[in-house]
């Protein structure tokens, strides 16, 4: 059932739904790259979260269980992968999740007594409703923010920028990364369950190459500069086929040409940008407050 109460700025309840689930994957995803990982292991949960949760759900359980199901399977699965890709880094890392996420793509196709093959599942019953998942939504970014802050924060900044400098400080790097892939590979099971019992359908197209790309695009889009990039990001993903509908079949050039341009003039993403402006405006209001005047005499003098 569609909520009519559900339009924000023009968009649909479709589009609404989906940038809400877009954000929790892209939490996902930042999560891993703020310990300075790349790791796409949670787009490859939020297909078998979404599975999951939406085979439980036509065996008669209910959202809550379902849901919750999901999260711990994809908690388990992101251990596992922790634990075998562990020696790997950066572009091996990523290439190893990546094919993860192709594995899922290829069980969801062949593995037809669960997943229904290429059909997928049909008639998934609906149990989460927008206001719920916005609940979920907002307490998802307020532990994101909180992370990112006081203790847990520092740790995340020397574990992105260097190994050895977190070492340096008592950080166990090792255990550090390998908590943060399993509330990665968490994040992700939880974004695909939401969205499973929101449509009726699902079938292995969801989870595919192009589901690598649009997160992609939300990283690069809304940065990884704060927690609030990948939210930005998302939203904008999932609201800019509607507000570029006008281009007709032009649409994905423009869409692509939007993101380079993004890309050259803002290449910390969203969040990158904001953090720049508020800096500078920090820099203004100091120098009105006549704080930095020395600095600009000294300079003068010079």
């Amino acid at each position: 059932m569609m909520l009519a109460a559900a339009d924000w700025f023009g968009a649909g309840d479709s589009t609404i739904r989906t940038a809400l689930v877009y954000v929790l994957l892209a939490y996902g995803i930042h999560l891993a790259l703020r310990t300075g990982t790349f790791s796409l292991a949670a787009v490859a949960t939020y297909g078998t979260g979404a599975y999951t949760a939406g085979a439980l759900a036509l065996d008669g359980w209910s959202p809550v269980a379902a849901v919750a199901a999901a999260v711990v399977q994809a908690a388990v699965a992101g251990l596992v992968l922790a634990l075998v890709l562990a020696r790997l880094r950066n572009l091996y890392l990523a290439m190893a999740t990546l094919a993860a996420v192709l594995l899922v793509h290829v069980l969801a196709l062949e593995w037809e007594s669960v997943t229904g093959g290429a059909l997928g599942l049909l008639g998934i019953p609906r149990g989460v409703t927008v206001p719920q998942l916005l609940v979920i939504v907002a307490l998802c970014t307020l532990a994101v923010a909180l992370g990112e802050r006081g203790r847990t924060g520092r740790m995340l900044e020397a574990l992105r920028l260097d190994d050895q400098l977190a070492a340096s400080v008592g950080i166990d790097v090792v255990r550090a990364r390998r908590v943060a892939f399993v509330l990665s590979a968490a994040l992700g099971g939880l974004a695909g369950s939401l969205s499973a019992l929101q449509f009726s359908v699902l079938t292995p197209d969801e989870i595919s190459f192009a589901l690598i790309v649009d997160v992609l695009t939300i990283v690069v889009i809304g940065g990884t500069a704060a927690w609030y990039g990948p939210l930005i990001g998302a939203v904008a993903l999932a609201w800019l086929p509607e507000l570029l509908r006008w281009t007709g079949d032009l649409r994905p050039i423009v869409q692509a040409a939007i993101v380079v341009v993004l890309v050259v003039c803002a290449p910390d993403g969203a969040a990158g940008l904001i953090r720049a402006v508020a800096a500078r405006l920090r820099r203004l209001r100091r120098r009105e407050n006549g704080l930095d005047v020395v600095p600009a005499v000294e300079g003068a003098v010079r």
